[in-house]
């Protein structure tokens, strides 16, 4: 989705980040809490709100990362992408999703 919106649509691309992060923690709540934690002990709103504190630090670290890398070196877009979701995806989002969001 970020990269449709920045380079199909023409969005500057930490807008198109913000938005394709945002839509990405929809999807991985609902995988997260169905299927890879099945944690439906807990009620769903709870969740959702340490979820949306989980997300808004992901988004926020995965936007910076994105744009320090762009601005600060010659990767192209989707290749800092991918480089940063790896990165806070498994050093940050699994764990904070594992320990806080789903425990």
């Amino acid at each position: 989705m970020t990269l449709f919106l920045a380079e199909v649509v023409g969005l500057w691309y930490v807008v198109s980040n913000v938005v394709g992060a945002t839509a990405g923690g929809v999807v991985s709540f609902l995988l997260g809490r169905n299927w890879v934690f099945k944690s439906k002990q807990s009620r769903w709103e709870h969740q959702a709100f340490r979820y949306v504190i989980a997300v808004l630090v992901s988004i926020g670290l995965n936007t910076l990362g994105v744009w320090l890398l762009v601005e600060n070196t010659q990767l192209q877009l989707a290749f800092a992408k991918m480089i940063v979701a790896v990165i806070i995806g498994v050093t940050v989002n699994f764990f904070m999703f594992r320990y806080f969001v789903f425990r």
